[in-house]
């Protein structure tokens, strides 16, 4: 259990965070907590998504909105990169003639998981082209465990990383993609 102290750092909603990082950390508390209790009562093999399942989950409950500019938000959706190789991408958004936007949900970025959704964005990007999809990385941590040169290196095909506890939070990619759905075609 020492593991989710700093996890438990981060949680807790701030006065201090933006309205919808604040508004998602208040969504996902209780269901966290509820699972680290089961977990300390019975701490058998392979339970995990004790931290990660309730964020993505509050991350995509927070996207719904977006369904009012026909915009549809789908949960853990399996993503065809070429035919017969697919992964799993936290959340897809989609709406007929608009880039399609992938989000992966991390607790914490590392380089590992840094690596794997790059390596997921790099493909999907070189299979589908860098402007019919944007991919982005929301972490609840800050990026300590990453460097920014990295994030920077790694464009354009991951178009940005968000953090639930730093700049630049989610509240920023909310705005952006409030903007690219509700913009009428030209």
């Amino acid at each position: 259990m020492c593991g989710f102290r700093d996890h438990y750092n981060y949680l807790p909603p701030s006065s201090q965070d933006p309205p919808s990082t604040r508004k998602i950390k208040q969504s996902i508390f209780n269901e966290v907590i509820k699972r680290w209790k089961a977990y300390g009562s019975n701490p058998s093999v392979g339970k995990k998504q004790m931290t990660a399942r309730p964020l993505e989950d509050g991350i995509v409950e927070c996207l719904r909105w977006l369904e009012k500019y026909g915009v549809q938000v789908s949960p853990r959706k399996s993503f065809e990169i070429i035919e017969g190789v697919s992964t799993i991408i936290d959340c897809v958004l989609t709406k007929k003639e608009y880039p399609t936007t992938l989000i992966s949900v991390k607790t914490w970025l590392g380089t590992d998981s840094f690596r794997e959704s790059f390596g997921n964005a790099y493909f999907i990007k070189t299979s589908y082209g860098r402007r019919n999809i944007r991919f982005y990385i929301v972490t609840l941590f800050p990026f300590k465990y990453i460097s920014r040169d990295w994030i920077e290196l790694a464009k354009p095909f991951v178009d940005e990383v968000y953090s639930l506890s730093e700049t630049p939070y989610i509240d920023e990619l909310l705005n952006e993609l409030d903007i690219m759905y509700k913009t009428p075609l030209k």
